[in-house]
């Protein structure tokens, strides 16, 4: 018996077929064969524009989807023994390759990826930036900014050790929440660091923090809360580097 599965082998996917195959079932003498055809034709189609539909999906899922292929299948290829910040540099390196497309940055927008490591002891712990990936590739090479509990994007994920999404860092509801100290802070940082997504990266059962991935960019909303907001997507994507480097640190303990 002619199953939906075999028709559909049997037009190799695509809807071309149709016409042709309708004909052939037209030549059938049996009303019951021809009604059969046509029931299978019509749910072919159906197939058919549902596919179209899934491969309509937007090119930002897409290429998140890439990003985490991508990261899983190179991660697989390093041995358990790679030092866990090697590791973690080779997860930004290669999701690099996606990141621009997964977020939907502007031409000529200010933006920049930090990841950071817990480090030190007692008073001394602050998180330090280990790898690094900005639209400036130069100024990738500038002197990094250590963070400690309640400084910056990256400082406030650590301390209340959730995400920390901010639309636009100027709006007097922030009330200067997230600026640097004075001994830190740049005179670029207002228009540099507006829009942020700081996501603290979660060790073992507890949730320890291990250290925190930080997304910025100099355009208001980039990174958002509201799930009916295609920006909300932009937010996503730096949950999903945290995830991976969390179960790569957890392996290689």
């Amino acid at each position: 018996m002619l199953t939906v599965k075999g028709l559909l082998v049997i037009l190799g996917g695509g809807a071309a077929g149709l016409g042709g195959l309708l004909l052939l079932f037209l030549e059938w003498d049996t009303p019951e064969l021809l009604s059969s055809a046509k029931s299978y034709v019509e749910q072919v189609k159906v197939y058919l524009a549902e596919r179209d539909e899934l491969l309509r999906l937007d090119e930002k899922r897409r290429a998140l989807l890439d990003m985490q292929t991508d990261i899983y299948e190179a991660c697989e290829t390093l041995p358990k023994s790679t030092p866990v910040e090697r590791v973690v540099k080779a997860i930004l390196d290669i999701g690099s390759v996606n990141i621009n497309a997964a977020i939907g940055f502007e031409a000529g927008e200010v933006w920049a990826f930090s990841i950071f490591r817990k480090t030190g002891k007692g008073r001394a712990q602050k998180m330090e930036r280990i790898a690094v990936h900005w639209a400036d590739r130069e100024g990738e090479g500038r002197e990094a900014r250590d963070w400690k509990k309640k400084e910056g994007f990256t400082g406030w994920a650590w301390h209340d050790a959730t995400d920390v999404i901010v639309d636009d860092a100027r709006n007097a509801e922030h009330g200067g929440k997230y600026d640097a100290s004075d001994d830190k802070r740049h005179d670029s940082d207002k228009d540099r660091y507006v829009s942020a997504a700081a996501i603290p990266i979660l060790i073992g059962k507890s949730n320890v923090v291990w250290g925190v991935v930080t997304a910025t960019s100099n355009a208001s909303g980039r990174f958002k809360r509201n799930p009916s907001d295609i920006k909300s997507q932009n937010v996503d994507t730096v949950r999903v580097l945290a995830r991976l480097i969390a179960t790569q640190v957890a392996l290689r303990k």
